[in-house]
């Protein structure tokens, strides 16, 4: 059976960069003038795959079907949000509250808040359990999820932006790329598959070249066949 693909959020956060916080501390003169700022259109797509996917699977997984093939699903979007809070914990968010000490009060929060995703996201993956009684767990995931990724979009993208060298950043994201190791293939294709066209050109552009050929070589056509084997319907991306 073929369907359209699922639309992103009807009511997306806007393009974390509105004008800069007044009592940020901005890079200095030079360091604005030899870096350019970070694109994080990676982090903007992976906030809008873990809420889309979410909602899916908590549909996939009351039904019953295909089980396996969601269970693996599951995992695959926990494997994320989990690697995708530890690189925020570990690598951004101390730049960030070095560099600009009144959002530390944000960073704490979103931090103690990580705890609890981590439990329901445990919760929603455990196998011991059937999937039709974790379907939901999986819709208190993502009602969690969402005002957090909401209060990260609105407060810390744009103090990346400001805080983070292009230099800092491209580290960053190259450290993330070899943390998701065996999962890159099918990480990277759900971000396509929930970017808009102009999203798609810059993801596509901020990866390595490799990257992106061995996506239209490769990677595409088994993103392809991993959503038919979840959700019975053909990608389009």
């Amino acid at each position: 059976m073929t369907t359209e693909r699922s639309q992103p959020d009807p009511n997306p956060q806007p393009d974390p960069r509105p004008s800069p916080n007044p009592q940020a501390q901005p890079r200095s003169q030079s360091q604005s003038q030899s870096q350019s700022q970070p694109d994080d259109i990676g982090g903007i797509l992976i906030h809008r795959g873990l809420r889309e996917e979410l909602s899916r699977l908590a549909d996939a997984a009351e039904s019953g079907r295909r089980a396996e093939a969601v269970q693996e699903q599951i995992e695959l979007v926990i494997a994320v949000l989990h690697q995708h809070h530890h690189g925020e914990d570990e690598k951004l968010h101390p730049l960030v509250r070095d560099r600009e000490p009144s959002i530390a009060t944000i960073l704490d929060e979103l931090e103690k808040e990580h705890t609890l995703i981590q439990k329901l996201a445990d919760d929603a993956a455990d196998r011991t359990r059937p999937l039709p009684e974790r379907a939901p767990v999986i819709r208190e995931l993502l009602d969690v999820l969402r005002p957090h990724l909401a209060l990260e979009e609105a407060e810390v993208f744009p103090a990346i932006t400001r805080q983070v060298s292009q230099a800092e950043f491209e580290e960053f994201i190259k450290g993330e790329l070899k943390a998701a190791g065996r999962r890159l293939p099918a990480l990277f294709g759900m971000l396509l598959h929930y970017a808009l066209p102009g999203e798609r050109k810059r993801l596509l552009a901020d990866v390595p070249t490799p990257i992106a050929l061995l996506w239209k070589a490769f990677w595409r056509r088994g993103y392809e066949r991993r959503v038919a084997r979840v959700y019975g319907c053909r990608a389009s991306n």
